[in-house]
């Protein structure tokens, strides 16, 4: 039996994905382009002349002239109090009028109370402004009612948010139904959402087209969800150029797997420039990748820096390989620390890496706690490291499908370790074919194989002989 635990040093990050947005965030192009298109038209009722209009019962588009020149004015209170009068006296796009300056001052209920008015004359925008009002303020039954309407009434960025409401329901189908609905609107965010939804499901030609869609209405991170579903269909060339088209529109995750490719392509210093832009605009990522790429380097000082800004921002890999930085200087404590809090935040490898402290501190409860927890979480390592904990508690049996989910992740220890499992059980055959694999895997600890206690019984078998025999020999030509 043999005792090697494993420890993973520095983890590289994956692809970057932007996640399913509300329509809080980047900038929502649609509804900019859209209350342009209302206060545009809303201008053209300011007299040429100048003069400031009387506003009264008796002259109500005078309200909505002197309104909107308080409005241009930046006067936002006093234009809301003159189209409030003009909404409550018939005068219906005045309502979303007031009601969008009573949002500007900060307003809340007034903001409300005209948005409803504004929707209940049919206007999509009033509606849709309804419903980011109730959202924010955690009114999601509500909110749900207003976007139903603007969706209704064919504004896309309300479909697009029902989509998001469905998705946190789960119900796939329905959000689907809805992002299509909101893409065919022309809602950038829309097209985000459905390219996202057909990514998860590895439809990377639908992706791609609506991704392309959504960055070609303006919506800088589906130019870079694009590339990332250009990059999984293979086509690295097309996905360059769209990181790079999201990184110069100020977009961090562009700049972080523009780089991520150029190192691949071995252009170490492009990939450089662009994890530290992808960091300076505060991609926690990208301050991991240019981290990453200095201890690759030996420069961990240099490195460690950029490990806790994206540790800080929520990047449970730049945790574990901070905690990693300290390992390496025997700050045992520190590291410590670190691997905990990358395993609080659902990183595999932070509980691998704890439960190896753990157990170098003859922790051996903690190691086995950590370990669990790792391969519950689907790292092998730590599914490896629990195998150990078990099999020398005396836990043979519960060792051994840990050991088998190892060996078929072609780790060639936990093979060799599945030999003496097998062994001690007295099942020759099959203690055969795992030291087989291991030695498949080129496990060529020759005095292992001839005094290990728990291969005493396949020892005795000729096969045993003439299989490490015949690997002995192969590697000697090797």
């Amino acid at each position: 039996m043999r005792n090697k635990i494993i420890l993973k040093i520095f983890v590289l990050f994956g692809l970057l994905l932007s996640s399913n947005l509300f329509s809080a965030g980047w900038a929502d192009l649609l509804k900019q382009q859209a209350e342009k298109a209302f206060w545009d038209s809303m201008k053209q009722q300011i007299p040429e002349n100048g003069k400031i209009p009387r506003c009264d019962l008796k002259n109500i588009i005078g309200c909505v002239e002197l309104g909107n020149m308080l409005f241009g004015q930046g006067k936002n209170q006093e234009a809301q109090a003159n189209f409030g009068l003009a909404c409550d006296n018939g005068h219906s796009a005045s309502c979303f009028a007031a009601g969008r300056s009573a949002e500007l001052t900060g307003q809340r209920d007034s903001a409300i109370a005209y948005y409803e008015k504004s929707c209940a004359s049919s206007f999509n925008l009033g509606c849709h402004n309804l419903g980011d009002l109730y959202h924010q303020n955690g009114f999601k039954d509500k909110a749900h009612g207003a976007f139903v309407l603007g969706c209704k009434f064919k504004y896309g960025g309300s479909c697009s948010n029902l989509g998001v409401y469905a998705n946190e329901k789960n119900s796939k189908t329905e959000a689907i139904k809805y992002f299509q609905e909101a893409c065919d609107l022309g809602s950038a965010k829309g097209c985000f959402n459905l390219g996202s939804e057909y990514l998860l499901k590895k439809e990377f030609s639908s992706a791609e087209t609506t991704f392309s869609k959504g960055c070609e209405l303006g919506y800088i991170p589906s130019c870079n969800d694009l590339g990332v579903a250009q990059e999984k269909a293979g086509k690295k060339n097309e996905a360059l150029a769209n990181y790079l088209k999201a990184c110069e529109g100020k977009y961090g995750m562009g700049c972080a797997n523009y780089g991520m490719l150029q190192k691949q392509n071995k252009n170490i210093e492009v990939a450089r420039t662009y994890f530290k832009k992808s960091c300076d605009e505060n991609d926690y990522a990208g301050c991991g990748d240019l981290g990453l790429l200095l201890s690759e380097e030996g420069k961990n000082e240099q490195a460690r820096p950029l490990f806790e800004k994206a540790c800080t921002g929520g990047e449970a890999q730049a945790c574990n390989n901070l905690g990693v930085v300290l390992d390496e200087s025997k700050d045992s404590e520190g590291a410590l620390s670190l691997y905990n809090k990358a395993c609080e935040m659902k990183y595999a490898l932070g509980c691998t890496n704890a439960g190896i402290v753990y157990a170098n501190l003859k922790n051996e409860v903690k190691a086995k706690e950590f370990n669990t927890k790792a391969c519950d979480m689907g790292d092998i390592n730590g599914c490896y490291n629990l195998s150990l904990d078990l099999y020398f508690a005396g836990k043979i049996d519960e060792a051994k499908p840990h050991f088998e989910k190892s060996c078929k992740a072609l780790n060639n220890e936990a093979c060799y370790n599945l030999g003496c499992y097998y062994s001690r059980k007295n099942n020759i055959k099959a203690a055969l074919n795992a030291i087989e694999s291991a030695l498949k895997l080129k496990y060529y600890e020759w005095q292992a194989f001839e005094t290990d206690e728990d291969l005493k019984n396949v020892r005795l078998s000729s096969e045993f002989k003439k299989l490490v025999s015949k690997y002995k020999t192969l590697s000697q030509k090797k």
